[in-house]
């Protein structure tokens, strides 16, 4: 609050000045810069230079030139430069995401291993016992099989493929 709108302690609140003008006080003269109609005289006017576009020295031109193109390169190599990292960050997310994936199923994996294997030893220790009426293994029980005898039939389709070909009049080779 500025001091004139702060209460005094012990005293009356100030009066807040009106916008319009008080008509107990005089107004105030200003002076005024004289118009260019008013100056007649020779020694008050002004006047306009030239601007000439080609006064710009070639160097200055260049320089110019080289510091909107520097700006434009810049900008673009900012924005490569933040495509590029972000582009890095995205990758790393996603191979880390997809890496805690893999773990988790390799992990999975090696249970399901390890709950295989321990229900083929249940199933192997159950098949030992009598109550469950197989009967052991026993060389005299095993069933053996005549093997087939093998056939080249690759041989027999070229050769059969051969002799079908009629013969021709033109010269295999010149």
């Amino acid at each position: 609050m500025s001091p004139q709108t702060q209460p005094r302690s012990g005293g009356p609140a100030p009066m807040r000045r009106s916008p319009l003008p008080d008509p107990a006080r005089k107004p105030v003269s200003v002076k005024r810069w004289p118009s260019k109609s008013r100056s007649k005289s020779p020694a008050n006017k002004v006047e306009k230079l030239p601007i000439a576009r080609k006064g710009i020295p070639l160097w200055l031109r260049s320089l110019v030139l080289l510091q909107k193109s520097t700006s434009l390169l810049l900008f673009l190599a900012v924005g490569a430069t933040v495509t590029v990292y972000s582009w890095k960050e995205h990758v790393e997310t996603e191979w880390s995401k997809e890496y805690k994936q893999l773990n988790t199923l390799l992990q999975e994996e090696r249970e399901l291993t390890a709950t295989n294997e321990i229900l083929k030893n249940q199933i192997a220790n159950q098949a030992e016992k009598e109550e469950t009426g197989l009967t052991p293994l026993t060389p005299t029980k095993n069933i053996f099989l005549e093997p087939v005898p093998y056939i080249h039939q690759e041989a027999e389709v070229t050769a059969t493929a051969t002799k079908k070909l009629p013969p021709s009049n033109t010269p295999l080779g010149y």
